[in-house]
């Protein structure tokens, strides 16, 4: 079960026990009644049937019922609250897992930028000291006019 299903179901458990618990309190006072009767009647009647047992069995009955009824509410109340700290849970290490993947691909890119930089570097690197075929390939590389600086200004 969820924790909304469980949650309503403690609650309607609970609306059951209100209303119990007046049933019983409806049936004390009808106790109290008949016993007050019954003590005005006890002399001129003779005693076919007790209502007094009958009605303290059904309160005793009742108060069970409502006995019953709080042990299920609170078992369920506490059952409710495990799912609601055990979502609670879930959701903290979802965070954690999210945080987690989040710096793994971070650090992959971080990977992937270093392994581009060495690998440009690497070239750069071999291109510089490698053995040139071709004379013209390395006159090319240099400027035209030994003489004058690429900026503008002229060596001495």
């Amino acid at each position: 079960m969820d924790i909304q299903a469980t949650q309503e179901l403690a609650n309607l458990l609970g609306r059951e026990l209100v209303s119990t618990k007046n049933r019983v309190s409806q049936l004390e006072k009808q106790l109290h009644k008949s016993n007050t009767q019954l003590k005005e009647i006890r002399g001129k009647k003779s005693r076919q049937r007790d209502p007094t047992i009958e009605l303290q069995q059904e309160v005793e009955g009742y108060r069970m019922r409502v006995t019953t009824l709080q042990l299920e509410n609170d078992r369920l109340r506490t059952k409710a609250k495990k799912a609601e700290d055990q979502a609670k849970e879930v959701s903290k290490l979802r965070h954690e897992i999210e945080n987690i993947e989040s710096q793994r691909n971070r650090a992959r890119e971080s990977a992937k930028k270093a392994k581009d930089k060495y690998k440009n570097l690497k070239h750069a690197q071999l291109e510089s000291t490698a053995v040139v075929q071709d004379p013209f390939s390395v006159v090319s590389a240099f400027p035209l006019n030994l003489s004058r600086h690429p900026t503008g200004r002229y060596f001495r």
